[in-house]
């Protein structure tokens, strides 16, 4: 499955809950389209859908709108489906606007992703538990279910859920991609290696499943192995263009950098839509900060932001944020001032929804708070982090909590009290670079060499992608010289 970077706003958080949906056994929650036509293409584009073929999947369900323009489920899943947050917004709105002429299933499951795109986790899982009552056989429901679980830490839940889905419907490939997910995050390759294996059996002409597998052999260190199965995910569907990342990825973490960003720059000319193309964007800064190259990296944020603010204005925050972000964690913590301000102004006159600004407004009081700590004011990064955390405990969602934690734990860490930090951190994200660096550091200054060491090496050896990961493991490989 493609991972997207971080802080992508609305389309990624609507992405993971819809991802898995297939042709469940038993009984479904109902299309309603007054087009034979536009159901076939519906279903069509949705089959596509399932397994991340997101190009063609947009273009069938265009085809399938036109046939009934207000066919709502074809609509909602448009929206899913790339091509910028203004088509996001757009089928968003249509499909929530149709769902008085649509039946009660569909009616539930549209304003489960409203409410999840508005961060409403109670009113996003009151629908749920709607459309479990009313629909328990069907496998995109149980999916939807698990992935919730999944979004609030619960991943022994969310387990048993993906189990469910698979029992409902033993050929609903994508749950046995999202237990490969989690148990790769858990560390248990064995089961993740099963679980990958399983969805290239039940689906085997789709490039999603190699592209998955690849992922977990790229995790497990094993780069070239990993570079054929991306080749060969690559090689069934030409507009599905996230291996070429991969095989970039690989290329990063065998220190070739340089053919890794021709890989980048393969990705960023042969993808069609636009979120792909800021991925393949974003992969190049990455790779100059894993090369710890920091003019090199905030020249390709510059190129990221150009084309953003032209091709998708909402990912001009994410641009500033990421040039921040570089900043402070390179030693130069006063210079991200200027990408803090500019990503306020754009969060407030870019068009996005209050949710989305509010999601901003978060990460940007964390990025300050970082800004301060960097810079040795702990008195005012201390005020910052309590403003941080009224904001995060008001909202009360899961990742955020966690990502308080691991703010938490850094300012901890800066005041010398290492044990509280540690504390902080096992209540962070899991599975996370930053926070491995974090914890080395902790111990190192505790005077605990051997767990130092101990979590430099993992924080080194990730091998994945992000700017998280980037902005460490340069470091981390040093620290282990």
């Amino acid at each position: 499955m493609r991972t997207l970077p971080q802080r992508c706003g609305m389309f990624v958080a609507l992405v993971l809950l819809l991802l898995p949906a297939s042709s469940a056994q038993g009984q479904e929650i109902p299309i309603t389209t007054a087009s034979d036509e536009a159901r076939r293409l519906f279903l069509q584009g949705r089959e596509k859908f399932y397994n991340l073929q997101l190009v063609t999947a947009a273009e069938v369900f265009d085809q399938a709108i036109g046939k009934d323009p207000a066919f709502a489920l074809a609509h909602i899943y448009r929206a899913l489906s790339g091509g910028g947050a203004a088509i996001t917004q757009r089928h968003l709105a249509t499909a929530v606007g149709l769902v008085d002429k649509v039946s009660p299933g569909e009616r539930s499951f549209i304003l489960a992703l409203k409410a999840n795109s508005e961060g409403d986790r109670a009113a996003y899982k009151k629908h749920l538990d709607d459309l479990v009552k009313g629909f328990p056989t069907d496998a995109r429901v149980l999916s939807m279910i698990a992935f919730f679980y999944q979004g609030e830490g619960d991943l022994k839940a969310a387990i048993e859920w993906f189990k469910k889905t698979t029992e409902a419907d033993p050929r609903f490939g994508n749950a046995y991609n999202a237990l490969g997910y989690i148990y790769k995050t858990l560390g248990n390759y064995a089961e993740s290696d099963a679980s990958f294996k399983k969805y290239m059996e039940v689906a085997p002409g789709s490039p999603n499943p190699f592209d998955s597998y690849a992922e977990l052999l790229l995790k497990m260190g094993r780069f070239d192995e990993s570079v054929k199965y991306y080749r060969m995910a690559y090689e069934k569907d030409p507009t599905f263009t996230g291996p070429l990342g991969g095989i970039g990825f690989n290329l990063v973490h065998k220190g070739q950098f340089a053919q890794a960003r021709e890989s980048f720059e393969e990705q960023h000319r042969k993808s069609i839509q636009v979120n792909a193309k800021l991925t393949a964007l974003a992969n190049i800064v990455y790779s100059y900060l894993h090369e710890w190259d920091i003019p090199g990296a905030l020249k390709a944020t510059e190129r990221y932001r150009m084309f953003a603010e032209k091709e998708n204005p909402p990912n001009g925050v994410v641009a500033n944020l990421m040039a921040g972000w570089i900043k402070v964690e390179s030693g130069n913590p006063l210079a991200a001032r200027t990408n803090l301000d500019a990503a306020r102004s754009l969060n407030e006159t870019v068009s996005l929804s209050g949710a989305t600004k509010e999601t901003n407004e978060v990460s940007m009081n964390v990025l300050e708070c970082y800004m301060l700590m960097r810079s040795n004011d702990l008195p005012s990064a201390k005020r910052q982090a309590e403003k941080c955390r009224m904001m995060i405990e008001k909202r009360s969602l899961p990742a955020e909590k966690r990502t308080l934690h691991f703010l938490l734990g850094d300012l901890e860490c800066e005041l010398g009290n290492h044990a509280k930090a540690l504390e902080h951190f096992d209540q962070g994200p899991i599975d996370n670079p930053g926070v491995m660096f974090s914890k080395a550091v902790a111990y190192e200054r505790m005077g605990d060499k051997g767990k130092a060491s101990e979590w430099y090496k993992k924080a080194a050896n990730w091998n994945w992608t992000g700017l998280q990961y980037a902005l460490v493991r340069a470091k981390a490989m040093k620290k282990l010289m």
